[in-house]
């Protein structure tokens, strides 16, 4: 007995000639060693086989078990007539647990492919499949025995080869790369079905050594997108007819709109011109029942044109295209109140304005906006002794709001949603004349210009407006 019996068992070579198999075997491994004797000793007597390997595992002097790995020789005595065994030993305890870890890892990750959404598929370095997972049948209708060892390619639709093989020159640079795409696989009924794929580069993990693909059948996704693009594709050309209706409405709104400007506007003027010149001409031999009916006349086509420039002012405003300029809101304001102190000069207003708001905006558009609700103030403080109307802002969430304020009549809040409706009025004509067009106008072009315009009023205490503005 060799002296390194020692290093590897822990006994002398005096001790170790005293132990038998019972010392250093579990049951298991006598078992198998006086079985291996039994069955060894009639090959070697049939002149079957003379040489022989085996794995045991086998306990050390103080107790540890290792693995040895034994390499016996069979040979006759001819002195004393019996079969005599030698052999060598060597420790693999280190081997045999790698052996064991690559087997837990092996079955780690196969318990983590088999149980990961959609199927699975590793193919190897030589492109062939080496393992499919249960689950690729539901996608593919596919057992796995039936594609084990096949090159995939053959099934991959030739319009996405180009892209896949992209993929894989590309993965194959990059260990542990992963990349999702999608692609058609040919479906065991001839079918062929869009799959969306995730494929990593696993040739470095030793359980694995292959390119790894995660997919599942996404083609109810990709006919309901097509069916999309088609309903896209007939949206759009109604869109097209649309367009082109709405354009014809326009040229005619456009001929009516020429039609009301000039048509309609020649037999008011004429109206109005013959009703002034009887009242001026006439005037002292006139009844005052006919006077009273003539001032009526005058004040009706003078009102009925007015309203004819609120609607074209509506329907310009509603056709128009923006042409947004950085705008002095506070200097446009202060014109607008300059006006009406000129044309109303017995009017006495606090007139309360912020400087230097400024904004990016269509200067015409917001102008029409600014008179309308100033002259909307204006009128509504009209009975007011101390009349008070202010410009300013305000912020909330980092927004910038405007507002209008004034003292006057104020208005039921109860009946708001008809403040911006044209032709809806929440005061007597007679007491507040106006054509009850122009914060719908207001109401447009707030609208127009990204923004969004509401009220707060009360009765008797005065109304502000607030509106803001895109950016």
């Amino acid at each position: 007995m060799s002296p390194s019996v020692k290093r590897m068992y822990g006994y002398t070579v005096e001790e170790a000639l005293q132990i038998t198999t019972d010392d250093i075997l579990k049951p298991e491994g006598r078992a198998m060693v006086a079985n291996n004797i039994r069955v060894r000793s009639a090959e070697f007597l049939s002149g079957i086989r003379t040489h022989y390997i085996d794995e045991v595992e086998q306990f050390r002097k103080d107790g540890s078990l290792i693995w040895v790995e034994f390499l016996s020789h069979f040979v006759f005595n001819d002195e004393t007539g019996q079969i005599e065994a030698y052999g060598t030993s060597r420790d693999i305890t280190a081997r045999k647990m790698a052996e064991e870890a690559l087997v837990r890892n092996e079955q780690h990750f196969r318990g983590l492919i088999e149980n990961v959404p959609g199927a699975i598929t590793i193919l190897g370095p030589d492109s062939k499949l080496k393992y499919i997972s249960p689950s690729t049948e539901k996608v593919m209708g596919f057992r796995p025995e039936e594609v084990i060892g096949m090159n995939p390619m053959g099934l991959t639709h030739q319009e996405d080869l180009p892209k896949l093989l992209e993929i894989f020159a590309d993965l194959a640079e990059s260990p542990g790369k992963v990349i999702t795409t999608e692609y058609r696989f040919l479906h065991k009924d001839g079918s062929w079905r869009w799959i969306e794929s995730t494929i990593s580069n696993l040739f470095h993990e030793p359980a694995i050594e292959g390119m790894v693909f995660n997919f599942h059948d996404i083609s109810d996704r990709h006919e309901a997108e097509k069916k999309i693009m088609t309903m896209n594709e007939e949206l759009e050309e109604r869109v097209r007819e649309r367009t082109i209706q709405m354009e014809a409405a326009l040229k005619e709104l456009e001929a009516f709109s020429y039609s009301v400007s000039h048509d309609l506007r020649a037999p008011l003027r004429t109206i109005d011109g013959f009703t002034s010149a009887i009242l001026e001409d006439f005037y002292e031999s006139l009844p005052e029942e006919a006077k009273n009916f003539f001032i009526r006349i005058s004040d009706a086509a003078k009102h009925m044109s007015q309203l004819i420039n609120d609607l074209l002012n509506l329907s310009r405003v509603s056709r128009s295209n923006m042409n947004k300029r950085n705008v002095d809101m506070s200097a446009m304001v202060g014109q607008i109140a300059n006006e009406l102190c000129q044309q109303f000069p017995e009017r006495k207003v606090d007139l309360i304005i912020r400087p230097e708001l400024k904004v990016k905006a269509d200067s015409a558009f917001l102008r029409i906006a600014l008179e309308n609700l100033i002259n909307n103030a204006w009128k509504f403080t009209s009975k007011e002794k101390d009349a008070r109307i202010e410009f300013g802002l305000s912020t909330e969430d980092g927004q910038m709001i405007f507002f209008i304020r004034d003292n006057g009549a104020g208005f039921d809040m109860t009946y708001q949603e008809r403040l911006f409706v044209a032709f809806q009025r929440l005061h007597s004509s007679h007491d507040y004349p106006g054509t009850g067009v122009g914060l719908a106008i207001v109401h447009r072009i707030i609208q127009q210009h990204g923004g969004r315009i509401w009220a707060d009023s009360h009765v008797g205490q005065g109304t502000t407006f607030y509106f803001t503005l895109a950016d």
